[in-house]
């Protein structure tokens, strides 16, 4: 939680599924595996704190205290068009890995870290991909054939994702 002047301003709420049938990691990593994860959830802020940086904060603030709660995986889910939220989970390390198009009648993408691996940077990328975060037909496409986004790259014609091949 993010407080000024004894007011809450900005929250962010961590998720630990464990066995439990809600686990983004069911189908993508072992079963063995289920109870070390953790799911970056809910953030929100009053319209007067949002672009202070903050997201990102309470993200890096998340995963040190997942890891040290001894868990391996983190998962989070985004809206294509929410491009804040993308960059704060990018600047902590996290990565595209799938789309769904239906999460709970929603577009979302499924972003993924393994902590304790070093996360590629976006500099690490050998190119990037003139792909609008909107164009989730073609994003769902790349996903698929084995590209994950590590990035978005500001641009003129607006955002587009840094995309590596696996």
């Amino acid at each position: 939680m993010v407080h000024s002047a004894g007011r809450l301003v900005g929250y962010r709420f961590v998720y630990f599924p464990r066995d439990r049938a809600f686990n983004l990691a069911r189908g993508r990593l072992a079963n063995n595996e289920l109870a070390y994860v953790a799911h970056l959830d809910t953030t929100c802020f009053v319209p007067e704190w949002r672009g202070k940086g903050l997201g990102k904060f309470l993200a890096h603030t998340a995963l040190s205290e997942v890891q040290k709660l001894g868990l391996h995986h983190v998962f989070a889910t985004v809206a294509p068009n929410n491009i804040a939220s993308m960059r704060a989970m990018f600047a902590s390390g996290l990565e595209i890995i799938d789309f769904d198009p239906d999460f709970k009648g929603k577009e979302r993408y499924i972003f993924y870290r393994r902590l304790g691996g070093d996360a590629l940077e976006p500099g690490d990328v050998k190119g990037a991909m003139n792909l609008h975060p909107s164009n989730t037909r073609d994003m769902h496409a790349c996903l698929k054939s084995g590209f994950k986004a590590i990035g978005l790259r500001k641009c003129e014609a607006g955002w587009t994702f840094e995309l590596i091949g696996s």
